[in-house]
């Protein structure tokens, strides 16, 4: 194997490595991020925006959810002017 090749191998195992990582530590209730409005959007400031706040097209960086509920329970907070039910 010449050292072109090692350097690829080492580079891909590496890339997996943090794919495996980040799928790990975003637990089994988060999703890829997304623009699919049916999630939840929890973004860097721990504050959860569903499809009817009006942060939630603006909110760029996130940790999506499928439900309202996932997003508390993983520490995040109702926005200010979230619908109450």
């Amino acid at each position: 194997m010449n050292s072109i090749s090692v350097g690829r191998t080492l580079v891909l195992a590496a890339l997996i490595n943090l794919s495996i990582s980040y799928v790990t530590l975003a637990g089994d209730k988060a999703l890829w991020d997304t623009d699919d409005q049916t999630i939840v959007k929890r973004s860097r400031n721990n504050i959860c925006h569903d499809k009817n706040d009006p942060s939630f097209e603006l909110t760029l960086h996130f940790r999506a959810y499928k439900t309202m509920k996932d997003c508390l329970d993983s520490g995040g907070k109702a926005a200010k002017n979230a619908a109450t039910s």
